[in-house]
């Protein structure tokens, strides 16, 4: 089930493709302990009046940029340069929501704020269309949601106010003068790459720092040895229940500590290729079509004394690495070789156990169900697509061949991955989504609890996860 949403293209969000490694902890001690130094945020809101959306039009008026494009002087220095920016959008060019009984608290719920809500939503909707008018060939990756509201039965209206894309000099500056958006500032981990001051963390992300020194325990390895990969991982307990709104809060969080990596660093430095998250990429999030998950785990490269200032965000459980693991650029077979044949899979006919394929919660639930009820489940799988970082790409609405072609490669090498895992299914008299995704090995399938397990004994079955719930609808 798909939302209704805006013309874009979806990038998936980065899902679970994990095998943990041993971690080199050197018994190297800790200095003396750090006092928590709190993390700056921005302290600007949006005060005043705003253009307000109105459905099935588009504003023609623009604004003065200045104030809105953060880098202005980069940006006018280097009109030819295309690089990633961040966009944020103003919540108060949407329709309010009313109090329920004097209570204008985000999480109270009653019947009068459904109908404004859904209309909240639309406009939103309305919003991102009328702000990416024009371009073509969009992909974009959420960063900002606000902190949502609820509907009288409990479930959150996802707003997405924040989304990173590629833009030319030229792009950036029509995006700023748009009345919907409130400002256009550097990407994540674009700041240092440009020489220019990184943005603070957005308002709404917590500033009160604690103590770090026991998140760093397996990280200790990289000390006296400059900048190195590390991996970051996010508190995930505490984001609230339900898929979507894991994904509202979960990519808030995200954004908080990335833009903190921003302010931590003192050196931009390659991209680490290695992630975690939960959810289900069937479930798309409007108004971006975000892919709906919550990201567990992000690679950056720190120095040990900029992981020990990392390590004091609340938001951050602990920072990590192991031995082997490196930058996007030392890694081998990137780029892939596109001339050489794509390997065939051998499909055994063995069969494995399938406890630690399973949560226990979702056992637990496939097994108190009715025999004949169908699960949808997300099978990760072994083997496939080794990505290595994209190239960079002419500003829309240019055609970019060679990430075209990396892509296409990439997905049919996941599906020769996934074939033997799909015969698995189609014996077992299941059927699986057809669809096959170049960023993550996955297979997506409705099975009953009989078939599951037979499919999941499955050597090529790593992981079987629990969709998610139906998406949001406008």
């Amino acid at each position: 089930m798909q939302p209704a949403r805006d013309p874009m293209r979806a990038h998936p969000f980065v899902v679970a493709l994990v095998v943990l490694l041993g971690c080199n902890t050197k018994t190297t001690p800790l200095p003396g302990d750090l006092e928590p130094d709190d993390f700056p945020i921005d302290s600007q809101r949006e005060e005043g009046t705003a253009t307000k959306v109105q459905l099935g039009a588009c504003p023609t008026e623009r604004e003065p940029i200045e104030g809105k494009l953060a880098h202005q002087t980069y940006v006018d220095a280097h009109p030819g340069e295309t690089h990633l920016v961040n966009v944020m959008l103003r919540a108060n060019s949407l329709p309010q929501v009313p109090a329920c009984d004097g209570d204008d608290s985000r999480g109270a719920r009653c019947t009068a704020r459904d109908l404004p809500l859904h209309q909240r939503g639309l406009a939103n909707d309305q919003a991102v269309t009328c702000v990416l008018q024009g371009l073509s060939r969009i992909e974009l990756f959420a960063t900002w949601y606000e902190e949502p509201y609820f509907t009288s039965d409990g479930n959150p209206t996802p707003v997405g106010l924040g989304f990173t894309l590629a833009l030319s000099a030229t792009q950036a500056r029509q995006l700023a003068a748009h009345p919907f958006v409130w400002r256009v500032e550097p990407a994540f981990g674009e700041a240092l790459r440009l020489g220019v001051t990184a943005p603070y963390p957005p308002f709404g992300c917590p500033s009160v720092a604690e103590r770090g020194e026991a998140k760093l325990a397996d990280v200790k390895s990289i000390e006296g040895r400059g900048r190195r990969p590390v991996l970051i991982d996010l508190k995930h307990d505490a984001l609230p229940e339900g898929l979507v709104a894991q994904t509202v809060m979960g990519t808030r969080n995200l954004t908080c500590v990335r833009r903190a990596v921003d302010l931590v660093a003192k050196a931009p430095s390659p991209g680490v290729a290695y992630g975690s998250s939960t959810g289900d990429p069937r479930v798309l999030l409007p108004p971006f079509g975000q892919s709906a998950g919550a990201v567990k785990t992000f690679g950056a490269g720190l120095t040990w004394e900029e992981a020990q200032r990392l390590a004091q965000h609340p938001l951050v459980e602990r920072i990590w690495t192991f031995e082997g693991l490196e930058f996007d650029e030392d890694q081998p077979g990137c780029p892939p070789d596109l001339t050489k044949p794509i390997p065939t899979v051998t499909c055994p006919a063995v069969t494995e156990p399938i406890d630690a394929k399973l949560s226990a919660d979702d056992r637990r639930r496939f097994e108190q169900a009715d025999a004949t009820t169908k699960h949808d489940v997300v099978l990760q799988v072994r083997g496939g697509a080794k990505i290595c970082r994209l190239p960079q790409c002419p500003p829309p609405p240019a055609v970019c061949e060679a990430k075209d072609q990396l892509t296409t490669r990439w997905r049919d090498e996941n599906a020769e991955a996934q074939r033997c895992v799909r015969d698995a299914i189609t014996a077992a008299g299941a059927t699986a989504d057809a669809d096959v995704l170049w960023l993550v090995n996955i297979v997506s399938a409705s099975l009953t609890w009989a078939q599951l397990q037979a499919v999941a004994a499955h050597p090529h079955v790593l992981q079987v996860e629990a969709g998610g719930e139906a998406p949001p609808t406008r």
